[in-house]
């Protein structure tokens, strides 16, 4: 058996620059305290696996590998729990490195503190809660049965506050295994098969964590448990962060604010629940310095709707196509100047040049009987595609235009970009057929129009 090794004199390896060593060794990682329950370790000599590797200027690299299990009481149902983890850590030394090439478990004689390295890794792998298996139901909270052995149990209801609300048969720690849409039944994984009228598919979400070790004080919200530890941990400190201003970031930051807590809400997008619930609520006024006190209303979806069209400005969608050719180009600039704000500078030239081209285009067509059906096609892509395109894009957010993929991973801006850049690049050969009266070539020219952009809603799927 390996002996207990709690510090390995790394200098008598005599390692050369490029050269490394494997060391099987065994350490003590000690006993832990968690909420006054005390946890032991096993195996009481936890084999470790260390690589050691001499670097170019003297430095070390090193890693540590082993598994040992957690023995004691579950934190959700009291009950023996035995959960194994796996440690595999690296640490670096290099003399002269700064502090953050420099190991805090070698001193300047390359002595390793294996046991304290150890022991910090493994608490470093430890999860928030140490359960007797993940999907442990805990304790009921009126009368202390294991739930895990009696999953239909009878206060389950009235713990959650369920059953003065709704006639509910809820079955916990039981999962669907199987879906019969045709015969409208659900299998179960303990051989019931459950009949339905209607079916709401609602298995939540995995949280997400942050890269990195997970350190005490750190929380995500899943369960009832998950709650009271963050609950106690806000109310014992008075402050929080929260990253995340979705559904459960904002109520998670409300409850605080509303336990007397400071609250900072970090968001990648401007503003809170712009994510789920779409920028207009944003930017039509809905959210701003009150978004904590809204929270709750958010989910009266009805009412949000409501907001959907406010702050976009009114683009006319078509022009009518009994308009002369001045009037057509007259509402056509109208047209190009009342979203020439909300373009960037590429779209704007593709715009003006589409413009030049209807211009150029449309009066040579009045008078080329033998073209009317092209005519009709290049007024239609000018009167009604070009109109119901740009209104449909003004119409969106501004932040919804650039951040939100809709075909393909592009976004709105993206998509319109290229459309306008299609349709100016394909008006410019109608304006040089209709010069040259090329007939095939406009016939075909129109051919394209026609089937490219008769459809002006891409931008709204």
């Amino acid at each position: 058996m390996t002996e207990r090794t709690d510090t390995f004199e790394l200098g008598r390896l005599r390692l050369t620059s490029g050269e490394g060593r494997r060391l099987d060794l065994a350490v003590s990682l000690g006993r832990f305290e968690f909420g006054d329950e005390e946890y032991i370790v096993e195996p009481l000599l936890v084999p470790v696996v260390v690589d050691v590797s001499k670097m170019t200027g003297a430095g070390l690299a090193l890693r540590l590998r082993f598994s040992a299990a957690l023995v004691g009481p579950c934190m959700r149902c009291l009950g023996p729990a035995a959960p194994s983890f796996d440690v595999d850590v690296r640490e670096v030394n290099q003399p002269g490195g700064g502090e953050e090439l420099q190991s805090p478990y070698l001193d300047p004689q390359d002595v390793l503190d294996l046991g304290a390295w150890a022991r910090d890794a493994y608490v470093l792998a430890l999860p928030q809660q140490l359960l007797c298996r993940p999907d442990c139901a805990g304790l009921c909270p009126v009368c202390g049965a294991d739930l895990n052995a009696e999953p239909g149990h009878a206060h389950a209801l009235a713990a959650l506050g369920l059953r003065p609300l709704i006639d509910l048969d809820l079955r916990l720690g039981v999962a669907a295994t199987g879906l019969d849409a045709r015969a409208r039944e659900v299998a179960l994984d303990d051989g019931t098969v459950l009949a339905y009228d209607a079916l709401v598919l609602a298995p939540g979400a995995a949280p997400r964590r942050l890269p990195g070790p997970w350190l005490p004080g750190m929380h995500v919200l899943r369960t009832q448990d998950d709650a009271t530890a963050l609950r106690a941990d806000v109310v014992r400190h008075g402050a929080v962060t929260v990253v995340g201003g979705g559904f459960i970031g904002c109520e998670v930051a409300a409850s605080a604010r509303h336990l007397g807590a400071e609250v900072d809400l970090v968001e990648l997008l401007p503003g809170p629940l712009v994510r789920v619930l779409g920028p207009v609520l944003l930017f039509g006024g809905v959210i701003g310095a009150g978004w904590l006190f809204i929270t709750a209303g958010l989910y009266a979806t009805g009412w949000v709707l409501g907001w959907m069209g406010r702050g976009a400005p009114a683009v006319e969608r078509q022009i009518a196509d009994s308009l002369g050719v001045e009037q057509t180009l007259q509402r056509l600039d109208e047209l190009v100047a009342s979203v020439r704000p909300h373009l960037t500078t590429d779209m704007n030239a593709h715009l003006a040049s589409v413009r030049s081209s209807a211009a150029e285009v449309l009066p040579r067509l009045v008078g080329a009987k033998s073209f009317d059906n092209d005519l009709y096609t290049v007024r239609e892509t000018v009167l009604r595609y070009l109109p119901e395109t740009l209104a449909n894009y003004v119409a969106l957010p501004p932040i919804f235009r650039t951040t939100h993929p809709l075909h393909s991973g592009k976004t709105a801006r993206q998509l319109l970009g290229e459309q306008l850049t299609m349709l100016d690049d394909k008006l410019r050969e109608v304006v040089a057929n209709v010069a040259s009266a090329d007939a095939q070539a406009l016939l075909a020219n129109g051919q394209f129009l026609q089937a490219k952009f008769q459809q002006p809603d891409f931008l709204v799927r």
